[in-house]
């Protein structure tokens, strides 16, 4: 391998390499006065270097479809977490803080190694080493650079209606705001374990079948299905959290049904992106994250000062709804794909207003009509695409059983 590609190949690891020696240095001549010891500092360097090391190792399992691996890396991860974390934090002479960033450094050092293992072939540059292949460092940097600014925006949209919260609520709103926010991140479950199947396989599908739009109009039908039926049960249902978990949870639960139509749209929209994605128009995405960013600023202000947390919630859940609204635009834009917008929308309003119903009201004769209103016109709009989800059920369970 010459040097040029080595160089070009090591860009990511060298560039965090020198920002954390920079960082470091700085911070010991003391040019910059912080709140916290430089071994501790020294260890989330050491983080972020093998951080970066897992994400391209967790890359090469989902781009080779290797979904049992990948499950097994992230359990495997979150199991010596805990485990080292716990016996750290109990039988050790370091204070809790070394014991948990030590016990995450080396959990996902072991997942490295079992992904490297995994996938031991492609890991083989020697093997691999293609003469021919050249990275383009202007192409990756125009690429990749808006995707920083896209990922700033982001963060203070998913920031925004707590900041809020807290700025025209109290203490107390905010701690129940977090409540119903620690509870959605359930259906996250969902959206995460989606999104590392289907981005890797509706780009190896375009890249085969550039013409076929049929597939990706039937993953977009299966997974609105998916999430309409998770997310409207979870809103019917919503009491039953603070009949399980407790009373303090009674009001968390009524922030929940604004707050589920984040993971709803986003995981939608991951199937409509497509265009976007294919076309490398990765500065639309800041557009995108932007415009929604502004929507929620704005439906914050007015709602969170009335309603407060619940306020906040439907904020959110719109604004998802917009984020949807200009991925899926801006995405037909450069690859056109008829995904049945208007069935689509007057599903989302209905839904939508059967969540606001919900964010005010308990579980009641009206909710029970309005959820059947909507499972209804879900039926309607996708029965074809229900009826295949049944049959692939029912197969599934009975490969199981066998």
């Amino acid at each position: 391998m010459n040097f040029e590609v080595k160089l070009k190949s090591t860009i990511p690891l060298l560039t965090i390499i020198v920002f954390i020696v920079i960082i470091s240095l700085i911070i010991k001549l003391g040019v910059i006065e912080v709140g916290v010891r430089p071994q501790l500092i020294s260890l989330f360097a050491v983080y972020m270097i093998v951080f970066l090391i897992r994400r391209f190792s967790d890359l090469i399992v989902r781009l080779e479809f290797h979904s049992k691996l990948y499950s097994m890396n992230n359990i495997v991860n979150k199991f010596l977490y805990i485990v080292l974390g716990i016996s750290l934090v109990l039988y050790s002479q370091l204070e809790d803080v070394y014991s948990l960033v030590i016990a995450n450094i080396f959990s996902v050092f072991c997942v490295i190694v079992f992904g490297i293992y995994g996938e031991r072939n492609i890991w083989n540059f020697k093997k691999n080493y293609n003469p021919d292949i050249r990275i383009d460092s202007k192409k990756l940097l125009t690429y990749s650079l808006p995707f920083v600014f896209t990922m700033g925006i982001t963060s203070l949209f998913n920031a925004n209606d707590k900041l809020f919260v807290n700025y025209y609520a109290s203490d107390v709103e905010l701690g129940i705001f977090s409540s119903a926010t620690s509870l959605i991140a359930l259906v996250n479950v969902i959206q995460s374990t989606f999104n590392t199947v289907w981005a890797p396989a509706a780009i190896e599908h375009y890249s085969e079948y550039p013409d076929d739009k049929e597939y990706h109009q039937k993953g977009n039908n299966m997974i609105t299905v998916v999430m309409f039926v998770v997310g409207l049960s979870i809103i019917l249902f919503k009491d039953i959290f603070s009949l399980i978990l407790g009373e303090q949870f009674r009001e968390a639960s009524l922030i929940i049904p604004g707050l589920i139509f984040g993971p709803m749209m986003y995981t939608i929209s991951e199937t409509t992106v497509n265009g976007i994605v294919f076309k490398e128009k990765s500065k639309m995405h800041v557009i995108i994250s932007l415009g929604a960013f502004i929507v929620d600023v704005i439906a914050n202000s007015i709602l969170v000062p009335r309603f407060g947390g619940v306020g906040a919630g439907l904020s959110t859940g719109f604004s998802y709804i917009v984020f949807f609204t200009l991925r899926t635009f801006i995405s037909n834009r450069y690859y056109y794909v008829d995904y049945s917008l208007s069935k689509f929308y007057l599903l989302t309003f209905v839904s939508f207003g059967f969540a606001i119903y919900n964010s005010f009201n308990t579980f009641n004769l009206v909710s029970l009509v309005w959820y059947i209103i909507c499972i209804t016109l879900m039926v309607i709009f996708y029965k074809s695409t229900i009826k295949a989800l049944l049959i692939s059920g029912i197969n599934i369970i009975k490969s199981i059983k066998n």
